[in-house]
């Protein structure tokens, strides 16, 4: 299982692929087939999500009468998954980037959208397996991390979605959007706990994060999840 050394950090969001030594090498080696791992693949992923980033922070920073069209918008994105995301794809089509394992471990492809009760489904699917130490998880965090969540990212106030706050003289609801704290992160309260921090330690809670303003949606999403397989004997793909 050299595949799985290093091990992704869970923790802290956004950085935690930063803290993985060695990644020019790790991504080198996915690269060209000779090495992949599960390390290297996040590197990869890391590293589209942040030139991702940093075009839509230059793009939504246009002003009149410069600013952004839609094209624009789609056209950048393209232009990074080929750069970042189609030489990985290309690598490894039509193949299985690792061998299958014959050891009856599950791998759990998990996408999470602002969810609250992401920390509730981690514990739970641990809590019902009968055998925890067979089961991995590749969990998409996309979240609101409020302003200044980690050095040189200014971040963006949180805001509810829409609340209803009563009727008008129609009878039709009326709703208002609030500033919010950040979101609570799912991750954290697991690996936190003193129950279930030891599967976090061992390298079976693999996740990748994501600005909540920057989600793509469930598919793009559950494409993510989908590369922290590491090769367990079965895959099931779910939302938190």
């Amino acid at each position: 299982l050299a595949h799985l050394v290093p091990s992704l950090p869970p923790l802290p969001p956004i950085l935690n692929s930063q803290n993985i030594p060695n990644s020019k090498v790790l991504k080198d080696d996915t690269l060209s087939g000779r090495h992949p791992t599960v390390a290297g693949i996040s590197l990869i992923l890391s590293d589209f999500r942040g030139a991702l980033h940093r075009s839509n922070l230059e793009l939504a920073s246009r002003q009149p009468p410069n600013r952004v069209q839609r094209d624009e918008v789609h056209e950048a994105f393209v232009k990074l998954a080929q750069k970042h995301l189609a030489p990985l794809e290309s690598r490894y089509r039509d193949k299985s980037i690792f061998p299958i394992r014959d050891d009856d471990s599950v791998f759990v492809s998990l996408a999470s959208f602002r969810d609250h009760l992401l920390g509730d489904t981690l514990k739970g699917a641990f809590d019902q397996a009968k055998h925890p130490e067979r089961l991995f998880i590749g969990a998409v965090v996309q979240n609101c991390l409020g302003l200044n969540p980690y050095p040189g990212e200014p971040g963006v106030q949180c805001r509810t979605g829409a609340q209803v706050v009563g009727k008008d003289a129609h009878g039709r609801d009326k709703t208002k959007v609030s500033d919010a704290p950040p979101d609570r992160n799912g991750i954290a309260e697991f690996c936190n706990s003193p129950e279930y921090k030891k599967y976090c330690d061992a390298g079976q809670i693999r996740a990748l994060y994501l600005h909540e303003n920057e989600s793509l949606g469930p598919a793009m999403a559950r494409y993510y999840a989908s590369k922290l397989w590491g090769g367990e004997s079965y895959f099931i793909q779910v939302d938190s």
